[in-house]
C-alpha cells in the first residue's frame, strides 16, 4: 500500500473510531467531565469528514462535528464572552474550534468566525490579559515590551500566551475590521507569539499576519459574567495597574480552583498578587487559602462559589462600575458548605501618574451560617519575607515595587505568615520558578468586616498613612500626591466628615492634591462628595476634578443628573460633553448637568 492510500485508510479508521457510539458519547455519559476533552475529540471529526468528501459517512460525520461546535458556542460562552473553562484550558478547546471553523470557511464558505458568541469569547480572551509581565522577556523586535499574559487563574501556567487572537484577527479582517484590529492588538501584546496553536502547529504562520492593523480597546474595565471582572488604568502604559476579580459562576469542572472572589493584582508595572502558575506540578494549589480571597476554614474549606443557572447571571452578586480616569468598583460573592457567605467590594483608586497614588480598597462582608464560624482573609505576594507591624503588613517586592496591606478591620488583626514556592518546566518559557509569601488574617464570626487597603509603592516612595473613619465605614489615605478620603459602605449609607471633606452615601471619594487641585467621585447609588464649597451629588457614576476655575469630569452608566455646588465666586458657566457645547443651569450656586447614558467626559468653565 502506498503512503497516500495508507493515510486515507488510517483516516477512515480514525473517523469510524471517533464517531463510534461507545467511544466518546456525551449523551450517554461516556466522556470526561472537562469540556475541553469533548471539544478536542469531537470537533476534529469534522476535519476528517471534509478531507474524505464523498465517503458514505462523511456528511454524517461533518454534521455531528458542526452541531458540536454550535452547541459549544451556545452553551459554553457566558453572556459577555467568558468561557466555561479557566483561561489555560480554554486554549485546549480553542484548538479544535478554530481548526474546524477555518476548514469550514475554506471548504464550504460557512463562516463561524463571524458568530457573535465566537467573537465574544475571543474578545474576552484578549480583554483579560494582564499588563506587560516583566518576568518574561520581550521578543526580538525593536522596542518590544514584555508580553501581556493570560492570568494564571485555575489550572494554568505563569506567562501563558497563545496565537489565537492573531488567528481570529486574520479570519475577521474583512468581515469585521474593527473587531479584527482589537484582536490584532491582543496578539501583538502577546509578542505575536506564533505557537500555542495546538494541532495547528506549523500552520499558524499562514493563519496570522503581524502586519494587520491593530487598535487599542476603548474600554478599560468591564464585567465578565461567569468569570468576574477586569479593571485597569491603561492598555498601553507598561506601568499600568490591573485587577482581575473572580466573581463568576462557572463550576470547578472547568479547571477553576476554589478561588471565588480572589484577585490578581498588578501595580506600577509589576505583578504583585497573582495566582500560583504551576498548573499541577509539584502539586495542584487549588485550596482557597492559597488564593487572594476569604476562606471559611483554613484546613478544609469547601467553597461552592456563586454557581447558578443562566437565568441568575450573578445579578445579585456581580456589579461593576467604571470611571476610567478616577476609579473602578467591583463586587463578587462566595459561599461555603457551612452556610457561610462573603461579599467582596473593591475599589481601584486611580491616579493620572502610573506610579502615583494607585491603590486598592477592599471590604469583605461575611455572614455566618452557624454562630462563631472562622473566616480567613488571605493575601499572597511575589515578595520577600513580609513584616507585620500592628495592622500593617509590608511585603518587600521582588521587582522594585513593595506592597503595604493595611488591615483596618478587624481591630488588632490576628496575622499568620505563610510561604510556598515551586520550580518546573512550563509551557512557552521552559524552566521557571515562582516564590510567594502569604498572610492569613483570622476572625471569628461576622461582627466585623475585613476592611483593607493595598497600597503599592515604588522605589524611594514612602508609605501611606492610612486610618479608619466613621466607625469603620471609611478610610483616610495620606500619600505622596495628597490626601484621600474613601467611603466604602455598600448596602448601608453612611456619612463621614474629615476636615473640610464631606462624604455621604454608600461609595464616595475625595482627593485633595498637594497643589490644591480637588477630585470628587461617586460611583454607586445617590451619593455626595465634597471638599469645602465644591460638592458633587449624583445618582450615577460621576467624577469631577477642579483646578482653579476649570472643572473637568467623567460619567458612566445609565443617564443621570449631577448637581455641583460651587463657591460664591462662580457666577456664569459654559459646558461641553465630549467636546460639544451643552446647556447647564446655575441656580443658587448649584450647577445641574444632565448626563447621557454611556461613558462620557465633560468640562465646565466658570466666571
Amino acid at each position: 500500500m502506498d503512503d497516500k492510500k495508507y493515510i486515507e485508510a488510517v483516516l477512515v479508521f480514525g473517523s469510524h473510531f471517533q464517531a463510534h457510539a461507545d467511544y466518546w458519547n456525551t449523551e450517554r455519559g461516556l466522556c470526561s467531565a472537562n469540556p475541553n476533552m469533548t471539544s478536542m475529540i469531537r470537533l476534529p471529526l469534522g476535519l476528517m469528514a471534509l478531507f474524505q468528501d464523498g465517503h458514505p459517512l462523511s456528511v454524517r460525520w461533518l454534521v455531528a462535528a458542526e452541531q458540536e461546535l454550535q452547541h459549544e458556542l451556545k452553551e459554553w460562552v457566558a453572556p459577555g464572552g467568558a468561557w466555561t473553562e479557566n483561561p489555560g484550558y480554554q486554549a485546549a478547546s480553542l484548538d479544535g474550534m478554530l481548526l474546524l471553523a477555518q476548514a469550514l470557511k475554506n471548504v464550504t464558505g460557512r463562516d463561524y468566525f463571524a458568530d457573535p458568541q465566537f467573537k465574544a469569547t475571543m474578545e474576552y480572551y484578549g480583554f483579560i490579559l494582564t499588563p506587560p509581565d516583566l518576568r518574561f522577556p520581550p521578543n526580538k523586535a525593536a522596542g518590544a515590551k514584555s508580553p501581556m499574559t493570560l492570568p494564571s487563574i485555575g489550572d494554568g501556567f505563569s506567562g501563558y500566551i497563545t496565537t489565537y487572537n492573531g488567528w481570529m484577527a486574520q479570519a475577521t479582517v474583512k468581515s469585521d475590521p474593527a473587531f479584527s484590529a482589537r484582536q490584532q492588538f491582543y496578539w501583538n501584546a502577546q509578542n505575536n507569539y506564533p505557537s500555542g496553536g495546538g494541532r495547528a502547529q506549523g500552520y499558524t504562520l499562514a493563519l496570522t499576519n503581524p502586519e494587520l492593523p491593530a487598535a487599542v480597546p476603548e474600554t478599560l474595565s468591564r464585567p465578565l459574567p461567569g468569570f468576574g471582572s477586569v479593571l485597569r488604568t491603561s492598555w498601553t502604559d507598561p506601568l499600568a495597574s490591573y485587577v482581575a476579580h473572580r466573581g463568576g459562576f462557572w463550576p470547578t469542572l472547568g479547571h477553576w480552583h476554589y478561588d471565588y472572589n480572589e484577585i490578581v493584582y498588578h501595580a506600577k508595572g509589576v505583578p504583585l498578587c497573582v495566582d500560583f502558575g504551576n498548573c499541577y506540578a509539584p502539586v495542584q494549589r487549588c485550596e482557597p487559602f492559597y488564593h487572594n480571597t476569604v476562606s471559611f476554614d483554613l484546613d478544609k474549606s469547601s467553597r461552592t462559589g456563586k454557581w447558578g443557572v443562566w437565568e441568575n447571571k450573578d445579578a445579585d452578586a456581580l456589579d461593576v462600575r467604571s470611571l476610567p480616569r478616577t476609579m473602578d468598583y467591583s463586587t463578587g460573592r462566595s459561599n461555603g458548605s457551612g452556610g457561610q457567605r462573603n461579599d467582596r467590594y473593591l475599589l481601584l483608586v486611580k491616579s493620572d501618574d502610573p506610579i502615583g497614588a494607585n491603590y486598592l480598597v477592599m471590604r469583605d462582608m461575611t455572614r455566618d451560617g452557624q454562630p462563631n464560624q472562622e473566616f480567613f482573609w488571605n493575601l499572597w505576594c511575589l515578595s520577600k519575607e513580609p513584616t507585620v507591624n500592628g495592622n500593617i503588613i509590608h511585603f518587600p517586592g521582588q521587582f522594585g515595587v513593595d506592597l503595604d496591606a493595611h488591615v483596618l478591620a478587624p481591630a488588632a488583626p490576628q496575622v499568620t505568615t505563610d510561604h510556598w514556592a515551586w520550580k518546573e518546566q512550563i509551557y512557552v518559557w521552559g524552566w521557571f520558578s515562582e516564590e510567594q509569601y502569604g498572610v492569613h488574617v483570622r476572625k471569628q464570626g461576622s461582627t466585623d468586616d475585613f476592611f483593607t487597603v493595598l497600597y503599592p509603592r515604588a522605589a524611594k516612595q514612602g508609605p501611606a498613612k492610612v486610618t479608619t473613619l466613621a466607625q469603620g465605614c471609611a478610610a483616610s489615605v495620606q500619600h505622596m500626591e495628597g490626601t484621600d478620603v474613601v467611603l466604602l459602605s455598600p448596602g448601608k449609607a453612611a456619612a463621614v466628615t474629615e476636615g473640610n471633606v464631606q462624604l455621604a452615601g454608600e461609595v464616595a471619594f475625595a482627593r485633595t492634591y498637594q497643589n490644591g487641585t480637588l477630585r470628587l467621585a461617586v460611583i454607586k447609588g445617590t451619593a455626595t462628595a465634597g471638599i469645602g464649597a465644591w460638592v458633587l451629588t449624583s445618582d450615577g457614576p460621576t467624577a469631577i476634578e477642579v483646578n482653579g476655575s476649570t472643572l473637568t469630569g467623567e460619567s458612566n452608566g445609565a443617564a443621570h443628573t449631577a448637581h455641583i455646588a460651587t463657591p460664591p465666586t462662580v457666577h456664569a458657566v459654559t459646558a461641553t460633553i465630549d467636546g460639544k457645547p451643552v446647556i447647564v443651569t446655575l441656580s443658587n450656586g448649584v450647577l445641574t448637568l444632565n448626563l447621557p447614558a454611556g461613558s462620557h467626559t465633560f468640562s465646565i468653565n466658570g466666571q
